[in-house]
């Protein structure tokens, strides 16, 4: 099975704090075979919380919610979600983080998609 990937965002990015607490990426996925999984994997730490209180996230993909993710420890975790069929398409693609908790920053790193051709 050939695969292709992605990378959605490289590098760090911290989700908002304050007002709008998403971001939202487009990306393309060419070449992309709908009828099998892929594989959305990221780093994240929670930074900022002096209580090491959890802070929480949403991912969203093309408008259909995920999976919550809670964070934490302030140091740098590899994180991987299975995603199902059809969601993906070749082009247009969004994917939504969201901050769900008051507490904490959710400090994310390297974006990135595997995914069947």
């Amino acid at each position: 099975m050939p695969c292709d990937f992605r990378t959605i965002r490289a590098g760090a990015f911290e989700l908002p704090t304050d007002g709008d607490t998403d971001i939202t990426i487009e990306f393309p996925a060419p070449g992309i075979d709908a009828e099998r999984q892929a594989v959305l994997m990221y780093r994240a730490r929670n930074v900022c919380d002096p209580l090491n209180r959890p802070a929480r996230i949403g991912v969203s993909l093309n408008g259909k919610a995920l999976f919550e993710q809670s964070v934490t420890d302030p140091t740098d975790h590899s994180f991987h979600e299975v995603l199902d069929t059809k969601i993906l398409r070749p082009t247009g693609n969004e994917l939504t983080l969201i901050r769900k908790s008051d507490t904490g920053t959710v400090h994310l790193a390297d974006l990135v998609l595997i995914y069947s051709i």
